[in-house]
């Protein structure tokens, strides 16, 4: 491994990228799952108002999608904030790992191996949370397609003001 300069960086430069992304997507989650906690609340309150007229066809489903849309979310969270931290450490055992080859210590072999593992547990954490994201979207898609059948049929009752 020391012979080529190359495959120390690599070995630990992969692992601080994929951290990265991991940041990357729980900045994105974040956001979603903000925006979800507030639809949450805000179909919640409209529930117990009872002059309110709906925004959906049916108000129970679209609470029950928007809360189990909130707890997805916060699940794909917590597998991207495990994932980045496996590759935080994975980065600190990849330098360990290159700096015990590099005294051609006999550790050297079994840390390699070691600091793979904890990196593949952290980049299948990473997929499965990217996998995950699918079922937001579907709660997400369900939610739209109750609203726009509202809308639709209010368009159809109320001429659009111009």
């Amino acid at each position: 491994m020391v012979d080529v300069p190359l495959v120390p960086l690599s070995f630990i430069a992969g692992p601080a990228v994929l951290a990265n992304a991991c940041a990357i997507m729980q900045n994105g989650a974040s956001i979603r799952y903000n925006l979800a906690v507030q639809q949450l609340r805000e179909l919640r309150t409209r529930a117990q108002e009872t002059t309110l007229p709906s925004l959906y066809e049916d108000p129970r489903q679209a609470a029950q999608l928007s809360e189990t849309r909130v707890l997805v979310l916060l699940r794909q969270l917590e597998l991207l904030l495990t994932a980045a931290w496996l590759f935080g450490l994975t980065s600190v055992m990849a330098v360990v790992s290159s700096m015990l080859a590099e005294r051609q210590s006999e550790l050297a072999a079994p840390s390699t191996f070691v600091t793979i593992g904890v990196g593949g547990v952290g980049l299948a954490l990473l997929l499965r949370a990217s996998l995950g994201f699918r079922s937001e979207c579907i709660c997400a898609r369900q939610l739209v397609r109750l609203r726009s059948r509202a809308d639709l049929k209010d368009a159809s009752v109320t001429p659009p003001q111009r």
